[in-house]
């Protein structure tokens, strides 16, 4: 098994990933388990080849799967799990977005109307990211059902 890359892209993940938002630890794991080669690694090899706490590198795992980004498999004759990136699972953490955005539309909808007529440039305001919002759960709809026809009889 080769060591982890030392050609800066996990710390260039680290970096965009934390412009999203994310913590540093999440970004480099993602980068890490992206380029490893071959793309399996245990927990134990995350955690050694990052120089990361156990803690932390359980915390952000877990919290991947939950988001679908990565998933884990056994290898036969070992009992450890071995991490790598889900792309089957992208789709389901995009359907969850978009179940989110529907849910903070129908939020914002009760919001702009408990303005009544009051207020009439911030319920403009609130009007267009409802509208940008509605827009993103179309596009992205699109998006998963052009993925599906693309991706038919390929592996995950």
């Amino acid at each position: 098994m080769r060591p982890a890359r030392t050609d800066g892209s996990v710390e260039r993940y680290a970096t965009l990933f934390k412009r999203l938002g994310y913590a540093p630890a999440f970004g480099r794991i993602f980068g890490y388990l992206a380029s490893a080669d071959p793309p399996l690694r245990s927990f134990d090899e995350v955690v050694s080849d990052l120089r990361l706490s156990k803690g932390s590198v359980s915390t952000v795992l877990r919290s991947m799967q939950e988001r679908g980004l990565v998933d884990y498999v056994y290898l036969p004759g070992d009992r450890r799990r071995h991490f790598r990136v889900s792309l089957g699972r992208w789709r389901q953490g995009l359907e969850r977005k978009i179940e989110d955005s529907v849910e903070f539309v129908g939020l914002l909808r009760q919001t702009r109307a408990s303005f009544g007529r009051r207020h009439p440039d911030h319920r403009q305001n609130l009007l267009l990211l409802i509208e940008f919002e509605r827009l993103f759960q179309a596009r992205m709809n699109e998006v998963i059902a052009e993925f599906a026809r693309r991706s038919r009889g390929r592996s995950s």
